[in-house]
């Protein structure tokens, strides 16, 4: 091991955390900054782990069967969780804060979702409750844009939109991912 890299157990890093305390004790212990003590937590119990996370944006309905539709988000999240992607569904986030029935500050919120797509790997799509007018714009987006994205389905109801050219529809058929998840 070079100088200055330290590894260290899974039952010492436990400890070290246990509380603060023992994570000041082993930086003095080891003449390291408190920073450096995080610093190698994170590495020993995330390091590995963070270079295989995609980073995702979730495209699901959300008006009209809000409840329902918050429900099956929700499903979508965890199967892509499972998957190993962190997703940002900004559906679920914006109309927290925002008001979804205020078309100003609907599509506001519809921008500030788009903006996180120059971050994401791909967008992902959960189709089985069917295609809303957000999700619709969103994939046309993406199409226009040349970015990554993915079809899914939960229960297993595979609905492409229904007012698509046949290059969309081949494009929308080619990027089905039937796969790994829940």
């Amino acid at each position: 091991m070079k100088s200055g890299q330290y590894k260290l157990s899974d039952s010492q890093v436990r400890h070290i955390f246990s509380d603060r305390r023992s994570a000041k004790l082993v930086a003095g212990l080891y003449h390291i900054s408190l920073s450096m003590v995080y610093k190698i937590w994170n590495r020993e119990c995330y390091g590995s782990m963070l270079g295989d996370i995609k980073l995702v944006i979730l495209e699901s309905p959300y008006a009209g069967e809000v409840q329902a539709n918050v429900k099956y988000a929700q499903r979508a999240a965890r199967d892509c969780a499972l998957r190993g992607e962190s997703v940002l569904a900004s559906h679920l986030l914006f109309p927290q804060f925002l008001d979804d029935s205020d078309p100003d500050e609907r599509a506001l919120g519809t921008r500030l979702g788009l903006a996180w797509r120059r971050h994401a790997s791909y967008s992902v799509f959960y189709i089985d409750r069917g295609w809303s007018r957000g999700m619709v714009m969103a994939l046309t987006s993406a199409i226009a844009e040349g970015k990554d994205f993915k079809i899914r389905a939960l229960d297993g109801a595979l609905i492409l939109p229904q007012d698509c050219s046949r290059e969309t529809l081949a494009l929308l058929r080619s990027s089905i991912d039937l796969t790994g998840g829940l």
